[in-house]
Formats: structure tokens, C-alpha cells, sequence
């Protein structure tokens, strides 16, 4: 999932600089490219995090021989 949100922000990039050309602004708002940019590679961290995250196993309760009780 990394791979992916890593590429997506070269494809963001890219996209900001033929954005901004096919508008004729001189670029896009640093604040905005950045603000999106840190968006996109935190969530890809987070997701990737989460679905690499291995569920820590629960101790096995010893069976407890009950004399009283019939299988």
C-alpha cells in the first residue's frame, strides 16, 4: 500500500506542474502542494501500518481438570 500512496504523490506532482502550466499560474501554493503531499504519504504510512500490525496471541488457558465434571 505504500507503493502505491508513494506513487500517487509523484503522479500529484507531476499533475501540479501541468495544472499550473495549463492555467498559466506561475505554480501551485506551496502550502496546498505540501499540505496534500504529507496527507497522502500519512495515510499511506498509517494504512500500511495497520495492515502489517499482527494481532498479538491471547495466552491459552490451561484446561482445568474438574473431578465433578463428565465429558
Amino acid at each position: 500500500m505504500l507503493r502505491g500512496r508513494l506513487a500517487l504523490v509523484l503522479v500529484f506532482i507531476g499533475g501540479t506542474i501541468f495544472v499550473a502550466d495549463l492555467l498559466g499560474l506561475a505554480k501551485i501554493p506551496p502550502v496546498w502542494s505540501l499540505s496534500i503531499t504529507v496527507t497522502i504519504l500519512t495515510l499511506g504510512v498509517l494504512i500500511s501500518l495497520l495492515r502489517t500490525a499482527r494481532p498479538q496471541a491471547e495466552p491459552v488457558a490451561e484446561a482445568r481438570s474438574d473431578p465433578g465434571a463428565t465429558a
